[in-house]
């Protein structure tokens, strides 16, 4: 039978360990995974169109996503797969543009439009890949589907292209233990140490910091290698970051 004077002492242990086993999840990253692009609306002299509507179209799958611009004329589009995409543009009194992009893994494009005065529609297609480079912290390099149809590979491993970036070396050191490691030394530190994602989600083995599984290259849409200065998200790698879409 238990004591009154330590029941109150059980409930409340049994609460922290409640919320300390809650806190072991782990957040999923919130742009990884993903690309963007962002803009502004102007007419031909250069004024800003608040209220114009763009609508992003993924030319694959049909995604369509659709924003507004605001007061200044800016519009912006987050957490879009990446893949090509048509961009339409449209506002009173103005004719709409259509332009084309390219937008890539983990980078966010910048795609102006200028719209002309008149109410007939008008479709003027333009191919661009200017990305934003300026708030740009870490140390990437995308590998897309082109490089990964056309480069020699050995094994079929698609994470031997990541030897392809800047600071990325083969693991040299014997193997040790019955798992293997990525394979994969980034500036110098352990293979163990590294951060593979898929389509944001955590690909790691945390007991021997090996990856948990592995595909066919076919799979791989692409994948964006970072080896320095990465964001908090991926804080808890001391080596490098892989993430695959």
């Amino acid at each position: 039978m238990y004591n009154k004077k330590i029941l109150p002492i059980i409930f409340l242990l049994s609460i922290f360990l409640n919320l300390s086993v809650s806190s072991l999840v782990w957040a999923q990253s919130g742009g990884a995974n993903a690309a963007g692009v962002t803009g502004t609306v102007n007419d031909e002299q250069g004024n800003v169109i608040p209220n114009a509507t763009v609508v992003a179209k993924n030319t694959k799958t049909n995604l369509t996503r659709e924003v507004r611009t605001d007061e200044g004329g800016s519009y912006i589009f987050q957490q879009l797969p990446p893949g090509s995409y048509e961009l339409t543009t449209t506002a009173d009194g103005f004719s709409s543009r259509t332009s084309r992009i390219e937008l890539s893994l983990g980078n966010t494009a910048r795609l102006n439009f200028s719209l002309q005065v008149g109410g007939t529609s008008e479709i003027i297609e333009v191919t661009t890949t200017n990305l934003i480079e300026e708030a740009k912290t870490e140390s990437s390099t995308n590998i897309d589907r082109q490089r990964i149809d056309t480069l020699p590979i050995n094994r079929r491993n698609f994470l031997d292209f990541s030897l392809t970036a800047p600071r990325v070396l083969a693991d040299r050191v014997p193997a040790q233990g019955a798992a293997a490691t990525s394979g994969l030394s980034f500036n110098g530190q352990n293979a163990r140490v590294n951060n593979i994602t898929i389509d944001g989600l955590d690909n790691n083995d945390y007991g021997t910091g090996s990856v948990r599984s592995t595909f066919s290259q076919e799979a791989v849409q692409e994948f964006q290698v970072v080896s320095n200065s990465y964001s908090a998200e991926f804080g808890r790698a001391l080596g490098g970051v892989v993430n695959i879409v």
